[in-house]
């Protein structure tokens, strides 16, 4: 579900010294912990993530672009590499039958949904998505699908079943949701028996075909006392589903187990542009809930990340992508050097450059990630840097009771760098990983100087310095 931003550029060096400084005060008063157990109470619903989703990596799957022929079996067969990239976790776009009447394009949208119970026969049929779900959990992988319960395509049988599931105009016609999503119309949540009904189509794909969860297609159009129930009856049937919002509204949190970060690549995008990385580090820093955020630099919502950008940037957004707090995403192609967008509406047909330094990048910090627990559930601190305002520097899992932790400093800007910052306690270890060429010096007292290349970053190990083995 695309939407815009309203988001305003700073031009002045007086402003990025304001960001800083607010940056810095911000830090101070907050702190990120690691996730333990979250949980969100709301008034009827108590909020459980499953705990599997703090080690996730998303994989963002078109089934229709993929492969020779777009189908589920081109999917199967391609597991074992997307799994060798160090993914854990496959999200399948819609793969129901799409709608013709007002179709846009020649194949249409695959959310304008004809029926949320049929699986689309140029896929393939229920066996071949049992087929991918069993050989997925073999490699020890789990599977979403989308979920699109806000809309329905204008020649979906409901319409003419139970008109009075949908929203009408003034002269009785069903509507789309907003003017912009001419193919689909609205569906009504005050109508029980349609809760009722959404709700099944969910229970019925978590049973019969044995997937893992659901991406919801635009949860912020539906009510909030509606996903309380659904949570609610999701999670007494299948505890472990983790249920992902695609919207990015706070209050989702209150019957979802995560939420879509909508700012995060934006942010990554205006600080390599040469706005001061104080934008993204007050973003990270007030999020109450970091560790529930889905984050990306590309989805089929968003232009390719290198059809926007230089591939050397590759180094400092894949970096941030793979070691802030959150669940990275990955769309099909981006680690590859994908820089086309695929058609939402025509046929189209995934081919990537097969760029291996790009490859590479991705799956060395996807290793690094799972290795390193401090990645994925540890605390984030976050340092103060001088020498650029496009640099950030941060630690994972620096908690007091730790001997080990991670250092991370990354270089957002195209020129070399000389970074000064202090780990006080803390000593450096080995290098862990870099890219674009980085390397970082500590003396007494904690004191680091970091030479930066253009674009570059690095993960380091750093130690207790308090005489502890």
């Amino acid at each position: 579900m695309p939407r815009g931003a309203s988001a305003c550029s700073l031009s002045s060096g007086r402003s990025s010294l304001w960001l800083l400084a607010a940056g810095w005060m911000l830090v101070a008063l907050l702190g990120i912990a690691s996730p333990g157990v979250a949980v969100v109470s709301a008034s009827s619903v108590s909020v459980q993530p499953p705990d599997w989703i703090y080690d996730a990596v998303i994989y963002q799957v078109f089934p229709r672009t993929f492969g020779q022929e777009g189908t589920f079996r081109d999917i199967t067969n391609a597991l074992p590499s997307i799994r060798e990239l160090g993914v854990n976790t496959l999200y399948l776009m819609p793969i129901h039958e799409i709608g013709t009447v007002r179709r846009i394009g020649r194949l249409g949208s695959p959310y304008s949904i004809r029926d949320h119970l049929s699986i689309d026969p140029a896929l393939g049929d229920l066996e071949d998505l049992t087929a991918l779900v069993d050989q997925a959990h073999s490699l020890g992988m789990r599977v979403l699908m989308d979920l699109v319960p806000n809309h329905t395509s204008f020649d979906n049988p409901l319409i003419v079943q139970y008109p009075h599931w949908y929203r009408r105009d003034a002269q009785g016609n069903p509507m789309p949701p907003n003017p912009d999503w001419q193919d689909v119309a609205q569906l009504d949540y005050s109508v029980p028996e349609l809760r009722d009904y959404m709700t099944r189509v969910a229970l019925y794909w978590l049973g019969v075909a044995g997937i893992d969860g659901f991406r919801v297609d635009a949860s912020v159009y539906v009510p909030l006392s509606f996903w309380r129930e659904f949570y609610q009856a999701v999670k007494e049937a299948y505890p472990e589903a983790f249920l992902l919002s695609e919207s990015g509204e706070s209050w989702l949190l209150q019957a979802f187990d995560a939420q879509y970060d909508w700012e995060f690549e934006r942010l990554v995008s205006r600080v390599l542009q040469g706005e001061s990385a104080a934008l993204l580090m007050l973003h990270l820093a007030s999020d109450r809930q970091p560790f529930l955020k889905v984050r990306y630099l590309e989805n089929h919502d968003h232009p390719r990340w290198l059809g926007r950008h230089s591939r050397a940037t590759t180094v400092p957004a894949a970096l941030l992508l793979t070691t802030v707090p959150g669940i990275p995403m990955i769309q099909a192609g981006q680690e590859e050097g994908a820089t086309r967008r695929l058609s939402l509406f025509d046929p189209d047909r995934l081919v990537t450059p097969g760029d291996e330094a790009v490859y590479r990048v991705y799956r060395e910090l996807l290793a690094v990630r799972a290795a390193h627990g401090e990645l994925r559930r540890g605390s984030l601190r976050f340092l103060p840097v001088q020498g650029s305002d496009r640099a950030l520097v941060y630690l994972r899992g620096a908690d007091q009771e730790a001997a080990e932790a991670m250092l991370i400093v990354v270089n957002l800007s195209d020129r070399t760098v000389s970074l000064s910052f202090s780990l006080g306690e803390w000593s450096l270890g080995e290098t862990v990983w870099q890219g674009n060429g980085i390397s970082v010096q500590c003396g007494p007292q904690g004191a680091c100087m970091a030479e930066a290349q253009p674009f570059s970053g690095g993960v380091f190990k750093i130690r207790r310095d308090d005489g502890r083995p």
